[in-house]
């Protein structure tokens, strides 16, 4: 594996920087959720305890877009930061509030809602940053990255609340994400790629006409068959990907080995990592979307067939392997379809997507392993996956896109532009 693409992206000004940064901002992903979950089933069920990081979920899923969309329009960094105090504020909250579930429910549904969009405004910033050659090493980058938030967050949290308790580790993941999207809203070349606003004409001045030669200024849309699609085939693999997840536990043995469990998921974890790193040195041009979508619905149906736990270890590390270059192709195909006026909302709404398709593959994925069992589990997993794969091959994806990008429209002073 050559690693000069990953030297002569990180060469690239800025983006070394911005993708170290969103490691800590981004430590809400690995770690609120579960110390939610410690933190309300000191008093209450698992019931009570999946409807409050429910309702955290939702406010996000539902604001998330309109959040990204704000950033666009007045500023990320802004945006992110007054997210960031809101968000941490609403955990802190939490943490000290009475343990009554109408109000732990009310006060996590503003910290969803004030999720600060830190991956959506970096993917962004990334594919302004980045040329088309470097796209794909950044999102891979990006995609690995996520993965050892995902490992190291629950580690993280399970330590402070050996530790200090459920709310050191809520409050902790507050202050953690505070921290680094300041860190992260401290670079310029955060708004990289973001238009800026036309300076407003002086009353009485003279308007001078434009040149025919010049087109107009033309808004950016998302509305589109190829962007639906993208959403669609973002939820089905989502979805399919929780549902691996809880028939890797289920296979495992469930509640009753936990390490077992843990290890498997960590198998899924590692190798995904290790395909993302791989497939960042080596991709080349544009492979096909539907390439590794397709990939992981084979590795599903494979896992099915696993005749014990070893092997299913083993399938779990390879079936990872393709699960972040499936997640990197989305990400390209979506840039090079969304405009880059409106690229930061772009992202929230394919967020908005996996957390719809992870929420119905939790729900689906549970029902279907306590009645058919790990194997069929990964089956129906298989089944999702391959919903992905088969959208992510129609004509209307297959065909070249061309990200439109802003005309008459000046970028942001100061932030680094692609080479």
């Amino acid at each position: 594996m050559s690693i000069s693409r990953y030297r002569d992206l990180l060469s690239t000004p800025a983006v070394g920087a911005l993708l170290a940064s969103s490691v800590l901002a981004r430590a809400f992903t690995g770690m609120t959720s579960l110390a939610m979950l410690l933190l309300v089933t000191q008093d209450h069920g698992y019931d009570v305890a999946g409807l409050v990081t429910g309702t955290s979920v939702v406010g996000s899923v539902l604001t998330g877009p309109a959040v990204a969309r704000l950033a666009d329009r007045v500023g990320r960094r802004l945006v992110l930061l007054v997210c960031s105090v809101t968000y941490t504020g609403s955990l802190v909250t939490l943490a000290l509030l009475p343990s009554e579930p109408l109000l732990l429910m009310a006060v996590a549904s503003v910290g969803g809602a004030t999720t600060p969009p830190v991956m959506a405004a970096l993917r962004a910033a990334i594919a302004a940053l980045t040329s088309p050659e470097q796209r794909l090493t950044a999102f891979s980058l990006d995609s690995t990255l996520q993965e050892i938030v995902l490992v190291v967050g629950p580690m993280v949290t399970t330590m402070l609340v050996a530790f200090a308790g459920p709310q050191a580790a809520l409050i902790g993941s507050g202050v953690l994400t505070l921290l680094g999207t300041v860190l992260y809203c401290g670079q310029r070349a955060a708004e990289a790629g973001r238009p800026a606003r036309a300076p407003h004409r002086r009353r009485g001045a003279r308007h001078e006409p434009q040149s025919d030669s010049a087109p107009p200024p033309r808004k950016g849309r998302l509305a589109g068959p190829g962007f639906v699609m993208m959403m669609g085939s973002a939820s089905a693999l989502l979805a399919g990907l929780v549902m691996v997840n809880l028939a890797a536990v289920a296979g495992a043995g469930g509640p009753d080995a936990p390490t077992a469990s843990a290890l498997m998921l960590a198998c899924v974890a590692a190798g995904s990592g290790i395909g993302g790193l791989v497939f960042g040195a080596r991709a080349k041009g544009r492979a096909a979307l539907a390439l590794f979508p397709g990939g992981v619905a084979v590795g599903a149906v494979l896992l099915a067939l696993a005749p014990n736990t070893v092997v299913l270890a083993i399938l779990l590390v390879l079936f990872g392997t393709m699960v972040a270059p499936a997640l990197t192709m989305l990400y390209d195909g979506l840039t090079r379809r969304a405009s880059a006026t409106r690229a930061t909302e772009a992202f929230a709404w394919l967020s908005s997507a996996t957390g719809v398709g992870g929420a119905i593959g939790n729900m689906a994925g549970g029902t279907v392993v306590e009645h058919l069992g790990s194997r069929g589990g990964f089956l129906v997993a298989a089944a999702s996956l391959a919903i992905c794969a088969g959208i992510c091959s129609l004509p209307v994806l297959r065909r070249p896109a061309i990200r439109p990008e802003p005309e008459n429209q000046p970028v942001v002073a100061g932030a680094p532009q692609p080479p």
